[in-house]
């Protein structure tokens, strides 16, 4: 499966003094992040990627970014 490269476009109704991060812009409840991240989750058959202890088998129901989405938002929708 190829990766997702799709950039992630904050709004752009909000002024210098009112800038909100992508988190408050509602990122998190968009489509195209529920869609990714149902992908992402398929992906690693709903298991944990953490890896956290060597025989870590949980159930995953949450898609975290490598890096920071506030410091890189062009990645917010990268599925690698």
């Amino acid at each position: 499966m190829a990766s997702d490269k799709r950039t992630y476009v904050p709004s752009s109704n909000t002024t210098d003094d009112d800038e909100l991060t992508l988190k408050e812009q509602g990122f998190y409840h968009g489509q195209e992040w529920r869609r990714i991240r149902k992908r992402v989750l398929d992906r690693d058959h709903h298991l944990c990627q953490l890896k956290i202890s060597p025989d870590c088998e949980r159930i995953a129901n949450t898609v975290h970014h490598i890096k920071p989405l506030e410091e890189y938002p062009e990645l917010a929708l990268d599925m690698s």
